[in-house]
């Protein structure tokens, strides 16, 4: 007879480097920009972001642990000085430059003091322990000559912002910036002699390869070279108007560039003759801040987490990220393990196991889903478009597979919300509202009389039903069958609606919060604002709420403790604008968006199931346990199937994550984790166990 194991382990949520409670789940490492790396050997490596993120390698790259940096400051910049001493420049508005060191290869890191008229440090240089250069705004140049405890400011006779440092001596050393601005110093920093190329120019980056030879990239492709110690410079074609950000030589004919922005994706260019002609390696989808090399070993870190590895010297590069990038409409929850989000290019994604893991599946690349429903487990809807015309898809078995309903209208869908199995709602353009009594095997239009853009539908039951579109709120009493329009005395647009019972709903919308006590035949502002843009509302009780969107190019989360008279924004320290939220309560929660963001929230400490699953009896060894630096993991059976390892610390952040390419043993390096208790999860097509892994 066939044996089973139940495995349930339990851990501690608690707080993460996301700032108050969030934890990003998708894509991994991690999900916010990335401005500059260092590899200090080839195998050990850091990088540096948004928000105060600091990652580590110790494996060339390949797997990334995020460490502490106790700030949620932007981060420009990245230098070790050994393997254990490094130092890593940020700025935030309203704080200034601000400077960190470690001495114990980053598992702790200290702010060291600077002068308070310091505004931005956006690049750092070691000549050795003890002697450093700083480089910002406004013409910023600092020096410390005692491993960072004191800094001198130094005259530089600029206030234009300086982005790139870089000495090839203790005595010769050059900073570059705006307005064309190339500074240079023969004796340490005491004196600086400027050169103005034109005003028009930025450099970005600058890179020397001999006390003769030196290198500068910047905006429009722009690229200038000097062989004789920057007396002169001339102009280099690099083939590209990218907007070049870092450059980094091998050896005096291999270079490198990376660059790009926003609108046009990353670049990745390169020489081997001394930059007399550079050759186009690759294109990626974000763009790309820095390049860094080691032995054979290169990273190229950039926009949204974006790594980049090369184990030739720069002739290949692989992706190091995991997860999908396609953006994030919809998110929807079954059960506190199994959940849904949809989006850009057809993509539907599924985890089982609370967002820990999310398979992936693309429906069809021309397709865009915004909304999505499960009356029950195994049945749900997904709406959207494929670019002529609405389109509605069906699954049965839980989302294994899903059919494509005939939707009848070529009007867009983006909302979708099922009473039962049965009886289900779309909606869309041009007033378009659609009624399902069959599950979908045939819709027919409601009359709307409108032509208004429906952005969201919800019914309370198999009558009372509400919709949101261009400023007005509608409600139906039979179950669709005639639509009247509520005033609201708002003209914005409305995007999401929310009922907590008959009586109390919200409204969301472009800079709009609105509330009804009286089942929506009044509606009153529960506060006005200006740039933010809310796309999804839900409330927990009659108290507590939630309110995701987007200001400008960065994310908001809203949330209320007292039925909306008052908001408080969550800090998070992620950029991607978000466009839907799933909460369970206050302690369990998921908020989905741009670029596949998925991010989680826990924040009471209480102990939560992470896995609660069958789980066929042991199909693996892991040894030693205890372990101190290695660990081997070997398949019993040994079968030819891909697995996947990963490792969580006992607050449940996924510290590694492995592939089994069809290998049969493996090791792992874990000498960069502290001594404690983790948990190894091991999954393959049709098995899953999670092992408890003791480091002394």
């Amino acid at each position: 007879m066939k044996k089973y194991l139940i495995l349930i382990i339990t851990v501690f949520i608690l707080n993460n480097a996301l700032g108050q409670d969030w934890q990003w789940i998708n894509p991994l490492p991690i999900g916010s920009n990335l401005n500059s790396a260092k590899l200090v050997s080839k195998d050990i490596g850091y990088a540096v972001g948004i928000g105060g993120t600091i990652i580590k390698t110790i494996d060339g790259g390949a797997n990334w642990v995020r460490q502490n940096s106790k700030t949620t400051i932007d981060l420009t910049s990245v230098f070790f000085t050994s393997i254990d001493t490094g130092y890593v420049a940020g700025y935030s508005l309203g704080v200034g430059g601000v400077l960190l060191k470690t001495t114990n290869g980053g598992t702790d890191w200290t702010h060291l003091v600077m002068d308070e008229n310091t505004r931005s440090i956006n690049s750092i240089f070691f000549l050795n322990g003890n002697v450093g250069y700083a480089a910002g705004y406004p013409g910023l140049i600092l020096k410390t000559v005692d491993g960072g405890a004191n800094w001198a400011v130094q005259t530089t006779g600029t206030y234009n912002t300086l982005w790139s440092v870089y000495f090839v001596n203790q005595n010769v050393g050059y900073v570059v910036g705006n307005g064309g601005i190339i500074l240079r110093t023969k004796d340490g920093g005491e004196n600086w002699l400027t050169k103005n190329m034109s005003s028009s120019d930025q450099f970005n980056s600058v890179f020397f390869t001999d006390e003769n030879t030196g290198y500068l990239v910047g905006a429009y492709g722009k690229m200038l070279r000097t062989t004789n110690g920057g007396d002169y410079w001339t102009l280099m074609t690099s083939n590209t108007d990218y907007t070049l950000n870092s450059i980094y030589f091998t050896d005096s004919n291999t270079g490198y560039v990376v660059g790009g922005d926003y609108v046009d994706g990353g670049i990745i260019i390169a020489t081997k003759d001394g930059g007399n002609t550079w050759s186009k390696l690759l294109n990626e989808k974000f763009f790309l801040k820095c390049a860094t090399f080691c032995n054979d070993v290169g990273i190229a870190v950039g926009g949204n987490g974006e790594i980049l590895r090369s184990s030739d010297k720069g002739i290949s590069w692989q992706n190091q990220n995991s997860g999908k990038y396609n953006d994030l409409h919809a998110l929807y929850f079954a059960d506190i393990n199994t959940g849904y989000a949809v989006g850009s290019g057809g993509i539907i994604q599924k985890t089982i196991d609370s967002g820990i893991h999310w398979e992936s599946q693309i429906l069809d690349t021309l397709i865009d889903f915004y909304s999505i429903h499960f009356p029950i487990s195994t049945t749900g809807y997904i709406v959207g478009n494929n670019g002529s015309k609405g389109i509605i898809y069906k699954t049965s078995d839980g989302g294994k597979s899903w059919k494509s309903q005939n939707a009848g209208t070529t009007n867009w869908l983006y909302s979708v919300f099922f009473i039962d199995e049965n009886i289900g709602y779309a909606s869309g353009n041009a007033g378009t509202i659609l009624k399902t009594v069959n599950g979908g095997t045939s819709w027919f239009k409601q009359n709307t009389e409108t032509y208004d853009y429906i952005a969201s539908v919800l019914f309370m039951d198999s009558d009372n039903g509400f919709a949101v579109s261009n400023g007005k709120i509608y409600n139906t009493t039979n179950g669709g069958l005639n639509w009247t329009f509520k005033k609201t005395d708002n003209y914005k647009l409305l995007y999401s609606i929310y009922f907590i019972d008959s009586k109390i709903g919200f409204a969301v919308g472009a800079g709009t919060i609105l509330k009804t006590t009286d089942g929506g035949l009044n509606w009153v502002f529960q506060k006005s604002y200006g740039d933010e843009l809310f796309r999804s509302v839900q409330f927990l009780d009659e108290n507590v709420g939630y309110a995701v969107g987007s200001l400008h190019t960065n994310n908001i989360i809203y949330k209320t403790t007292n039925g909306g008279a008052s908001w408080t924004s969550q800090s998070l320290d992620i950029h991607q604008n978000l466009w839907s939220c799933h909460f369970f309560d206050e302690a369990t929660g998921y908020v989905a968006g741009q670029n596949g963001t998925i991010i989680k929230i826990n924040n009471t400490g209480e102990i939560l199931s992470v896995d609660k699953t069958d789980f066929s009896l042991s199909k693996y060894n892991l040894y030693p346990n205890p372990a101190k630096n290695v660990i081997t993991i070997s398949k019993k059976n040994r079968t030819k199937e891909n697995t996947e390892i990963s490792i969580y610390n006992a607050h449940s952040d996924l510290l590694m994550h492995k592939n089994f390419n069809d290998e049969n043993q493996i090791e792992l390096n874990l000498s960069m984790l502290s001594k404690g208790i983790y948990f190894v999860k091991i999954q393959s097509n049709n098995h899953l166990e999670t092992k408890k892994l003791i480091i002394q």
